[in-house]
């Protein structure tokens, strides 16, 4: 039975893990793609049924933005403007890296100025276990009445 329960566990992560690509792309947020490209699932286990979703370092910022940097520096490290950079370039936008690379790391990011968003995978996680745990006790209950049937012959 462990298997059938990976298998709904696989099943389940699965969905999730396509709306979040969908809610993500919806919400204009794909720039180059690496970050929906990212979101990978993963299920392991025998007796317990182990299932993650996971994705890059920075997939956290999509619902909450990037914080203002705890440590401030008169110029922003090279990397992060290369980076701020590419995301220019990938969404097509006409920025000063630089600058948007220092507004950030003073003030943060946009969507974490405006207050972040729920809705592209915290509402959808609840949903998700719910499911998990609706599927497995219907998985259990006709396990048990399987049983039932043969020791009643």
């Amino acid at each position: 039975m462990s298997e059938e329960i990976r298998t709904i566990v696989d099943d389940e992560l699965n969905k999730l893990a396509e709306l979040i690509r969908q809610h993500h792309t919806e919400a204009g947020q794909v720039a180059s793609g690496r970050t929906r490209n990212s979101i990978k699932v993963e299920t392991s286990g025998g007796n317990v049924v182990v299932g993650t979703v996971y994705g890059r370092a920075f997939f956290g910022t999509l619902e909450t933005g990037s914080k203002p940097w705890s440590v401030q520096y008169a110029t922003p490290p090279k990397p992060f403007v290369q980076t701020i950079q590419q995301w220019i370039d990938d969404k097509g936008l006409d920025l000063n890296a630089f600058l948007t690379a220092r507004k950030i790391m003073q003030e943060g990011s946009k969507l974490f100025r405006d207050g972040g968003r729920n809705d592209i995978y915290s509402n959808e996680i609840p949903k998700t276990l719910d499911t998990i745990a609706d599927r497995v006790s219907a998985l259990y209950e006709s396990k048990v009445i399987e049983s039932i049937k043969l020791n009643l012959k």
